[in-house]
């Protein structure tokens, strides 16, 4: 089963198609699915230190290995330094090389831009300490993650080398954006290559219609032939507008097979989409995108100063509709309570039900502002709500016990951070191990397209 390759400015080749160890398998034992997606035919394995998976992946690959009799250098591997290993890479690689059971790496990501942020080094110094680890043989390619064009300059400004890959989420609700724009056209220019994750984010954003122009779109085009799902147009309209890799997800095989088919090379006739059906496409998800919500494109460069800052913006003219109430507690709570009259789109990067008073946690993380469903048990009606990031999103379930014990101990955890005279910081991702996840085929179809990066 033939998957189309794409070659990086180093001269390395890679699949376009990459399984990931993040989202769904984020902090979990990913050693069968791993396995069993290379057994299915997937070549590309794609994890990061964040997931906290890598012995378990590097023990899946090294099942297949043994189990099919082919070596090292017929499988790629791709790994991301997180936050903790950005202080002195050289170990961090060696950490994660020695996890996943390999003597080298494809390639080696950094998995945010540092920008010399709390005690973090600067993206230049950051890239020249990649560029080492390139020289010395531990990875073939080197490359960023979640950057924005500006980031990406720093280092042509500087004289140094270009990124072999910059990991972004992509899709057409994202497409149109400002930064994206930019982004894209940067990366065109200098030969980046984009690696795409939450290719099929739009099936899983439950404040966005099922009827909307996207779904309608994708409905028409996939009806053509009976080779095409409304996933695959999906997966082919990223592939063939990013011109780069796909990274999906999925815990079971026949939907590896599925994935599979739908980028198999020797059926490029029938999923192939002419221009007119990517401008469909490209249209349908401008008319409901994340800069179309009066945002102005903030979703990557949304900066926190402090809470006041965020009622500030919150609060702008650029927010629809208008809030009700906005009221900032940063000495008692560190919190941010908003009343919404009305279900609003997507405002300034995120979205989530309306119509309650909620209370939600913001912080910096990755130099980006994230907010995480941290609600006190006081706060009424909360609990029974959620909160969707437009990074790391998965529609899960979680029952009543499961979510009490996690809104405890979170709680638990901010007051412990109020004490030391701290604004608590933690992963933007919610607690898999007290997640109750309901296995079913649409959730499953949506993870397959929502690899976290």
């Amino acid at each position: 089963m033939p998957i189309p390759t794409v070659r990086l400015p180093s001269g390395v080749e890679l699949p376009r198609l990459a399984f990931g160890t993040g989202t769904a398998l984020y902090q979990s034992a990913a050693a069968k699915q791993v396995t069993m997606a290379l057994n299915a035919g997937f070549r590309f394995v794609d994890g990061a230190e964040v997931y906290a998976n890598e012995e378990s992946a590097g023990e899946g690959i090294q099942t297949f290995l043994k189990s099919s009799g082919l070596k090292r250098e017929d499988i790629y591997v791709l790994t991301k330094v997180g936050k903790d290993g950005m202080a002195d890479l050289q170990s961090a690689v060696k950490e994660e090389m020695r996890k996943l059971q390999v003597d080298y790496l494809d390639s080696y990501l950094l998995h945010f831009p540092p920008r010399g942020k709390d005690g973090l080094p600067s993206n230049v110094d950051a890239w020249r300490q990649l560029e080492k680890i390139k020289a010395a043989g531990l990875t073939k390619s080197i490359g960023v993650s979640n950057w924005l064009a500006s980031d990406i300059q720093q280092l042509l400004d500087a004289g140094l080398s270009t990124p072999d890959i910059n990991q972004i989420e992509f899709h057409p609700y994202l497409y149109a954006n400002a930064e994206y724009t930019k982004l894209m056209a940067l990366q065109k220019k200098h030969g980046i290559v984009t690696m795409t994750y939450a290719a099929l984010a739009p099936f899983y954003k439950s404040t966005l219609p099922e009827d909307g122009p996207l779904n309608k779109a994708l409905t028409a085009i996939a009806g053509k032939n009976d080779k095409r799902t409304t996933a695959a147009v999906l997966l082919r309209w990223a592939l063939q507008r990013s011109e780069g890799i796909i990274t999906t997800t999925t815990s079971k095989e026949s939907r590896a097979n599925e994935l599979l088919d739908q980028l198999d090379s020797n059926n490029d006739a029938q999923l192939h989409l002419d221009e007119d059906e990517l401008k469909q496409i490209d249209e349908a998800g401008k008319q409901h995108g994340y800069e179309n919500d009066g945002s102005e494109a903030r979703r990557c460069e949304f900066k926190v100063a402090d809470l006041q800052h965020v009622a500030a913006l919150l609060a702008s003219p650029a927010s629809t509709p208008p809030l009700v109430t906005t009221t900032v507690d940063t000495t008692a709570t560190h919190r941010l309570t908003v009343l919404y009259t009305t279900l609003p789109p997507p405002v300034s990067g995120f979205s989530f039900k309306g119509g309650r008073p909620r209370c939600f946690a913001f912080w910096q993380e990755f130099q980006k502002c994230y907010v995480q469903a941290d609600t006190p048990s006081d706060c009424i009606g909360a609990k029974e709500d959620y909160l969707e990031c437009l990074h790391h999103t998965k529609e899960i379930a979680r029952a009543k016990e499961i979510k009490d014990t996690w809104i405890a101990r979170q709680t638990k955890d901010a007051h412990a951070a109020r004490e030391k005279g701290e604004v608590r910081a933690t992963s933007s991702i919610m607690d898999l191990g007290l997640i109750n996840d309901t296995k079913n085929d649409k959730t499953d179809a949506a993870s397959s397209g929502s690899e976290s990066s």
